[in-house]
């Protein structure tokens, strides 16, 4: 049986399953009409963490997330973390923004006074094509999704001006039976529709979809105009897909999906026109009840960031939702069902089960025991020292583990960390640095073979581990040096899919907010070269309009995990407020995460 092949989703802490029915009403037990009033302006005390990863599961470091008034930057782990904010109850919300991918965010009833937990996975703006606004054209993704501009329909967003030249359409299709969809999509699976009552949704598939000109200027259907957009219907849901469905577009202020029209089934697709450009949406809605839990240990200790899961037992169809730091789960999922209540460790074995439901009111199924011992966490240890054999006093190791990057401190040359593997016999890389010498060690590679890993002895010593950017805009020379500047990098060396954003490299100075620089390029193969380079942004100009045609970088060592990318290259920028040409150009040395 295919897991995933009907991918309901439970986001979070709150839980938002996907009931594979047709009905467009929304329905209370007896039949009747249930219009469920919607607040959420009624605000509640409490803090949120989580972790933002890119495309392909790599941490996303100085990505700005926002929540309300409050801001941060994520870590080089994708880290974040609000203390003590005000939040929504009913609908707490976090945005995440990132040059060169499409904003991320996440919705849920928020937990009053304890630490909420969330996952956002960022979603590149890929380019689809080019329509030429006078003419109108369409494009299409190899996935099926594509779009359709009618001639002259399309204008300046910031000025409201007719645009007539070439315009770039930037489209993501998120596919509603992918396991990936919890973490990608934005906001939850709650939507208001035209009479203003809370529904739960059942996606049939997301697509996001952005504008720009040939200058980078931000572009939106015109008043009065229609965009038609093609959304493809997996094979394996086909069958489900009523032949009407109901529309829906995000609302980025609000953090909701709102009812916005209908969407009409042909062959394997919907059919639908779009009066903007955002993340659109086709669900069939479903009445929703809210569910409370505690989810402990043996010890009555509360299990904090585990994953739980809520199955249908009509269809197996299953979401998702995140303990927080109390170990309480809770929010909305189906009414009138059975359904079945699971606990998964990190890998994503179940460890627990319960059958539960069906529930026509409000449910709290009070403290859930959890037994049962995961074996996916191991200890890795050992000791480093420096130079002169010396244990290294300041420092710290990186560990690289499949997906997974730990960062670890050094305790007078010992290191302990605890982390998780799923696969038997993997292999892990390990680097150890020494912040007082600015020398790091050959990178060690070791077998796991057991859930104590003790790793043998090694210096931090051989290479420089400075990290360094060193730029210039107008001839105006800028550095960044990590330590004390933060510096971040991510690169696949991937050829699947080909010509995938495989680098992206950014670094910033904590006291100097001006000072700092991204910058992302196209490379198939972990390999020196040159590459395209897709974006520049630099804090003097504040702009990813790059003016130089065919703008390459060029990568002189691209080093495994824990090693080194050093490269270079020169652009002109277009600053968009003035259109002042600036050119810049970029050296650096960066060790690959």
């Amino acid at each position: 049986m295919h897991l995933y092949k009907k991918l309901p989703v439970l986001l979070l802490a709150t839980f938002i399953m996907l009931a594979y029915i047709s009905c467009q009403k929304e329905l209370a037990g007896d039949g009747t009409t249930l219009i469920i009033p919607v607040d959420d302006q009624a605000q509640t005390t409490a803090s949120v963490q989580g972790y933002v990863t890119n495309e392909i599961g790599q941490p996303v470091n100085g990505a700005v997330v926002t929540s309300g008034s409050a801001f941060t930057t994520t870590d080089v782990k994708g880290y974040f973390r609000f203390s003590d904010i005000q939040l929504s109850k009913n609908n707490g919300y976090v945005k995440v923004t990132m040059p060169g991918y499409f904003t991320g965010s996440r919705s849920f009833i928020t937990n009053t006074g304890r630490v909420n937990h969330i996952r956002i996975q960022l979603i590149p703006k890929t380019n689809a094509g080019t329509i030429d606004a006078a003419a109108g054209g369409s494009v299409t993704l190899s996935s099926g999704i594509s779009i359709s501009l009618p001639a002259g329909s399309v204008v300046n967003t910031s000025t409201n001006a007719a645009y007539t030249g070439t315009v770039k359409v930037a489209v993501a299709w998120i596919d509603p039976t992918s396991r990936s969809l919890t973490d990608q999509m934005p906001g939850d699976l709650r939507g208001i529709t035209t009479i203003g009552s809370e529904t739960g949704l059942q996606t049939f598939g997301m697509v996001a979809a952005e504008l720009t000109g040939s200058s980078g200027e931000l572009l939106q259907i015109a008043p009065g105009k229609k965009a038609t957009v093609n959304f493809i219907i997996p094979a394996s849901i086909i069958s489900l897909a009523p032949a009407t469905i109901a529309l829906w577009h995000f609302d980025e202020t609000a953090g909701r999906w709102k009812e916005d029209g209908t969407a009409t089934k042909t062959g394997n697709t919907y059919i639908a026109e779009v009066s903007h450009f955002s993340f659109w949406n086709c669900d069939a809605k479903f009445p929703l009840v809210t569910f409370y839990a505690k989810i402990v240990n043996g010890n009555n200790s509360p299990l904090i960031n585990a994953q739980v899961r809520i199955k249908r037992v009509v269809n197996n169809s299953f979401g998702y939702g995140i303990t927080d730091s109390s170990g309480y789960v809770s929010g909305s999922i189906p009414a009138n069902e059975d359904l079945v209540l699971e606990v998964l460790d990190q890998c994503g074995t179940v460890i627990y089960s319960q059958n539960t439901g069906p529930f026509s009111a409000n449910a709290n199924l009070g403290t859930i025991t959890v037994t049962t011992s995961t074996t996916s966490l191991i200890t890795v240890s050992g000791s480093v020292t420096d130079c002169s054999n010396a244990p290294v006093t300041k420092g710290f190791v990186e560990i690289y583990l499949s997906s997974r990057y730990y960062k670890v401190a050094v305790n007078n040359g010992n290191y302990s960390a605890t982390i998780t593997n799923c696969s038997p016999n993997a292999t892990l890389i390990i680097i150890g640095v020494d912040n007082v010498a600015n020398q790091q060690s050959t990178p060690q590679t070791i077998t796991i073979s057991s859930q104590a890993v003790v790793i043998p002895a090694f210096q931090a010593c051989g290479t420089s581990s400075l990290q360094t950017i060193d730029y210039t805009v107008d001839a105006t020379a800028y550095n960044i040096i990590a330590p004390p500047d933060s510096i971040y990098t991510t690169a696949s060396g991937t050829t699947t899919p080909p010509n995938s954003n495989d680098g992206y490299i950014g670094g910033y100075s904590p006291t100097n907010s001006t000072n700092r620089i991204t910058f992302s390029f196209s490379a198939p193969t972990a390999t020196p070269g040159t590459y395209p380079l897709k974006f520049v942004s630099v804090g003097q100009v504040d702009s990813t309009v790059i003016t130089t045609p065919s703008p390459v970088i060029n990568i002189t060592q691209y080093g495994a995990s824990g090693q080194f990318i050093i490269g270079n290259f020169s652009v002109q920028l277009k600053k968009l407020s003035d259109n002042s040409l600036h050119p810049v150009t970029c050296n650096f040395k960066i060790r690959r995460r």
